[in-house]
């Protein structure tokens, strides 16, 4: 094998965020077919913040024979810290930009300086608990997305119009969707009277 790719780490204020690389080259000495897969079709991907794993599997069918290309692409959100001084009042302030360039700095006269700083995406506030259940969510890539689903204790249903294959959602804007999870699972057994006219 040859030309396998390094980790990269890029910045970037949107997203996604175009990434490509070359990909390996597996040859045989003694010229055997070898049999290629890779988890991304071509060498190319709009990527969103977070981390992925890239890889490329060979195998020689003729005796089982096998390696593999491994490397990671990161995407990171860039924010800009703002030093402001107006008449000897000085303040910061962080705000994301769709497109940098030079013209910022005629905004106002009041501007010091610029700085690229890099953070993860906008955190996810904890999904809010209904009575009467819990809340399971995913453990990883956590600074840049969230999953949960939501399951009543024992004894305890879901509301008539939740379903119970219903996932909460929270990516890198910071905010839930559905935004809001139900009040509290209720007790079963528990009769909905309905008034029909």
């Amino acid at each position: 094998m040859t030309g396998c790719s390094t980790d990269q780490l890029v910045y970037s204020s949107v997203q996604p965020r175009h990434n490509s690389w070359t990909a390996p080259v597996f040859t045989d000495p003694h010229g055997f077919n070898i049999s290629v897969t890779s988890n991304y079709e071509e060498s190319e991907y709009e990527f969103p913040w977070g981390e992925f794993v890239v890889q490329y599997h060979a195998v020689k069918p003729s005796n089982g024979m096998t390696t593999e290309c491994s490397f990671t692409r990161a995407v990171k959100r860039m924010v800009f810290l703002v030093n402001f001084n107006t008449d000897g009042f000085a303040f910061q302030t962080f705000f994301v930009l769709q497109h940098f360039d030079e013209s910022l700095a005629n905004l106002c006269d009041c501007l010091l300086i610029v700085c690229i700083v890099c953070t993860s995406a906008f955190p996810c506030q904890a999904l809010a608990v209904p009575a009467n259940s819990v809340v399971a969510c995913n453990g990883w890539q956590t600074d840049y997305y969230n999953i949960c689903r939501v399951s009543c204790l024992h004894g305890y249903a879901l509301p008539a119009d939740v379903s119970p294959d219903t996932l909460y959602l929270c990516g890198a804007t910071g905010s839930w969707m559905p935004t809001n999870a139900f009040e509290k699972c209720i007790p079963t057994g528990t009769s909905i009277n309905l008034l029909v006219n």
